[in-house]
């Protein structure tokens, strides 16, 4: 078993968040600027939208269309950047800037149904400011948010995606007699599948259901 939590990321996740958040918002900003009516201050009567210079840039009655579609993009940015990017790639622009990425328990990309579930528990995970999605991710011995817990999903270091996820056990790392950990383990696993490699020559190594395979995985 890893001797350290592949999930121990929080300070990266925060990064991550933060990087995407302002994206994000830069990318509405942007789109208000272009869609926009831009008015002389002169001749604009109430307080409705921002003056810039000498105009005055706010949403007319007049071209309300403007309005809906800047809301349309809007929601459909932070969906590409929040859902659809994650959903194949386990990744946004955030997470690959702080080298994480979000998984399912084998380590592949969480696909369209986990992805839209985490994303929309930020409903919950975002009260009183992301404190509960922040307190959950330090609290949970997954360091899973409620999002997480939801869909199955953990965030990792990017060098370990396209692994499935394990995680220490107590006590791991010494053995009795001052042994390495994995001599307890070379003489059996749990069902066929991918183990820590009990030989200690490689991170995985398959196990058929009866004996050890010369097939490793780094």
């Amino acid at each position: 078993m890893p001797t350290q939590k592949p999930t121990a990321v929080a300070a990266q996740r925060l990064v991550a968040f933060l990087i995407d958040t302002l994206l994000i918002c830069a990318v509405i900003v942007v789109l208000w600027l272009l869609l926009v009516d831009k008015l002389p201050k002169d001749q604009v009567i109430g307080d409705a939208g921002f003056d810039i210079g000498d105009k005055r840039y706010a949403f007319t009655e007049d071209n309300s269309g403007k309005q809906t579609l800047w809301f349309l993009l809007s929601g459909l940015t932070a969906f590409i950047v929040s859902v659809v990017v994650p959903s194949f790639s386990g990744s946004s622009p955030g997470r690959a800037v702080a080298g994480i990425r979000v998984v399912d328990q084998q380590g592949r990309p969480p696909g369209f149904v986990k992805s839209l579930v985490r994303w929309l528990l930020w409903i919950v995970d975002s009260f009183f400011f992301w404190a509960v999605g922040g307190i959950l991710v330090l609290a949970n011995g997954k360091n899973q948010r409620l999002g997480d817990m939801a869909a199955n999903t953990y965030t990792v270091k990017k060098e370990l995606a396209g692994q499935p996820v394990q995680f220490p056990q107590a006590g791991y790392g010494q053995a009795a007699y001052g042994q390495p950990a994995y001599a307890q383990q070379a003489g059996q696993a749990d069902g066929a599948g991918w183990h820590p490699d009990p030989r200690g020559e490689a991170r995985l190594r398959w196990w058929d259901g009866s004996q050890w395979t010369d097939h490793t995985s780094a």
